[in-house]
């Protein structure tokens, strides 16, 4: 199972290579949301090229909705990217899919939707389309990835095991709605990762929530460990992403680093537990503790 790690500069690709990233996820400034950094396309095909002399892969991360106005522009990039040599693409709006197909690349594609992907006609629909995977859903519990990924062999699968994964996103700019109709004129509203939701219900959780150009994601409370799940999973995951925003550089490295050796991930636990949790693996959603 191959550790997806994102990478925020050309120099560190050694250094999270060492620590056990097997794929480097990549940024565009004008296709991806909740950036952690942005790669031109001469970047991008540098570091292409230098993560296959090091005997890694190298994925494009394009999450944003895809919109008619943008079409071109995006059909474009990709007929420029193709060059590249990439190894994956993944992609949040299916729309990607027949931009891809037209250059021939569809086989590129990890479909990476948030929550679309529950089920076996899931699976069977992303292998029917001759593309490359399919991430599984963060609400779906850790017998159900089983499952899933059990119900064809003839697609990859992967999971986002690691790090805040997103509750909800619209292209709507909430936050400077909000401070509009607020009154509250907030400042350096774009990108910045300071903000937090809490619900009148839940007032011990926050939830952080980031606003750029492509509109505003708010992420789960707590962020995800998958250390005891690993080996459970990892036997039908060909990708395991670990996501990097609102973390520390320091601890991302010492995240990846924990999942390629498991004699770090007490030390880790001991450190940074309190700001994890099991997400959904053991519990359905819309359920109560009953019902399970």
């Amino acid at each position: 199972m191959n550790i997806v790690a994102t990478l925020k500069n050309i120099q560190e690709m050694s250094h999270l290579a060492t620590l056990g990233a097997d794929v480097f996820l990549l940024h565009t400034l004008e296709f991806t949301r909740n950036q952690i950094s942005s790669f031109s396309l001469p970047e991008i095909k540098e570091i292409s090229k230098q993560s296959h002399k090091m005997g890694k892969l190298v994925y494009l991360m394009i999450n944003v909705m895809i919109h008619e106005d943008m079409l071109s522009k995006l059909d474009k990039f990709l007929n420029e990217v193709k060059s590249a040599n990439l190894d994956g693409i993944v992609g949040f709006d299916f729309t990607l899919y027949s931009l891809l197909k037209k250059h021939q690349m569809e086989n590129l594609l990890i479909f990476q939707p948030g929550t679309s992907n529950t089920n076996c006609y899931d699976a069977w629909f992303a292998r029917k389309q001759k593309i490359k995977g399919l991430t599984v859903s963060k609400e779906v519990t850790l017998e159900e990835i089983i499952e899933i990924a059990d119900c064809t062999q003839d697609i990859e699968f992967s999971i986002c095991g690691h790090g805040y994964l997103e509750m909800f996103y619209s292209r709507r700019p909430l936050i400077s709605n909000y401070s509009q109709f607020k009154g509250l004129n907030l400042l350096g509203v774009k990108n910045a990762q300071s903000y937090f939701l809490q619900e009148e219900l839940r007032l011990n959780e926050f939830y952080p929530v980031i606003e750029d150009a492509f509109g505003t994601t708010i992420f789960r409370s707590k962020k995800l460990l998958s250390f005891q799940e690993l080996g459970v999973i990892s036997p039908y995951m060909t990708d395991f992403f670990v996501k990097r925003i609102f973390m520390s550089d320091q601890e991302y490295f010492d995240s990846i680093e924990a999942y390629s050796n498991s004699k770090l991930q007490d030390s880790f636990q001991e450190k940074y537990q309190k700001e994890y949790d099991t997400g959904f693996y053991y519990r359905r959603i819309g359920r109560s503790k009953e019902a399970l």
